[in-house]
């Protein structure tokens, strides 16, 4: 299925709905606290990714098009060249490449909205490529803080009480 501007627009809005709030400190709730917002991240990496293969089918699809329609409208300057005897009758090669792009008007329009729409459909695949990989590396960063966090506390530079959470000399309530 070849998507239209307007889907693209549902598309975006919806990937603008994505957002994960952090906390500002991230031991308030301890190693359990990076759980959700992981799952959080993950949930939406799964969904973008499923956009982000739909955006490539759609990139590709685009491409075909142009293609052909780009070959559509070479075929028929080609044919004109050989066949048309006003083209044909023209004094220079200039003159005749011009006469036949006249005459082969409507194709090459065509032409350019392919070429149109394929550059809409890969501006959106980069879009959503982009993205996509900025949730992987978040991803990464809040698994990164949660090791980070729990080597601390394996290493006792971080003591976790029944209330309280210890970084070095200093107590927070959690």
């Amino acid at each position: 299925m070849l998507l239209k501007e307007a889907d693209y627009d549902v598309r975006l809005k919806e990937l603008q709905g994505y957002q994960i709030e952090f906390k500002e400190d991230p031991l308030s709730d301890g190693i359990l606290g990076f759980n959700p917002q992981i799952a959080k991240l993950q949930a939406h990496i799964n969904r973008i990714h499923v956009m982000l293969i739909e955006s490539l089918r759609n990139r590709d699809s685009y491409k075909m098009v142009m293609d052909t329609e780009e070959m559509k409208h070479q075929n028929e300057l080609n044919k004109l060249l050989a066949t048309d005897e006003g083209v044909r009758g023209e004094k220079s090669e200039a003159l005749r490449k011009a006469a036949a792009e006249t005459k082969a008007s409507e194709i090459l329009m065509k032409a350019h909205w392919a070429i149109q729409d394929f550059n809409l459909a890969q501006s959106y695949y980069n879009a959503v490529h982009q993205i996509y990989r900025n949730a992987c590396l978040n991803l990464d960063s809040v698994i990164a803080q949660r090791d980070v966090v729990q080597m601390a506390m394996y290493n006792g530079e971080i003591k976790h009480g029944s209330n309280k959470m210890r970084v070095g000399n200093e107590t927070t309530a959690s």
